[in-house]
């Protein structure tokens, strides 16, 4: 992917004088625009900054299935978060997955709730088989996700 060069910023002097006198207005707040915007062209670009939406570490020990990701409650038990927008979430995107702090592939169920909840529904991993295999009892997992409107 190409970068963008160094830009050279705009200055007062090739401009006739009778315009001297409000050009520095106009060029300043303008050189400042384009700086900022070559900053975030070449890799300054952040997700927390720049993206509507949020960076969630579920952090939670396994213990079963229903004591983990309960249905009887309402879903009251199971890890969540409470959504900070006030736009509802369409997407969580999983960035990092780890069991007991190696790298899992796995595949993530979640909901928004009516109190404004993200909430995970449930987890299974991936195996090196075709099938799906469930969480190990007593492993902790971390999920860092992103969560979008």
């Amino acid at each position: 992917m190409a970068k963008i060069r160094e830009t050279q910023r705009i200055q007062r002097e090739p401009f006739p004088d009778d315009v001297q006198g409000w050009i520095d207005l106009l060029l300043e707040p303008l050189n400042k625009l384009i700086d900022q915007i070559v900053g975030i062209l070449n890799g300054g670009i952040t997700f927390a900054d720049n993206i509507l939406g949020v960076e969630h570490v579920f952090a939670f020990t396994y213990v079963s299935e229903a004591v983990t990701f309960p249905t009887s409650d309402n879903g009251r038990g199971r890890p969540s978060f409470k959504w900070p927008k006030r736009v509802p979430p369409r997407a969580l995107v999983p960035v990092a997955m780890f069991e007991d702090g190696t790298p899992l592939v796995a595949v993530l169920s979640w909901e928004y709730t009516a109190d404004g909840q993200v909430r995970l529904c449930r987890v299974s991993k991936i195996d090196s088989a075709p099938d799906t295999a469930d969480l190990t009892a007593g492993s902790k997992y971390e999920f860092r996700v992103r969560v979008t409107p």
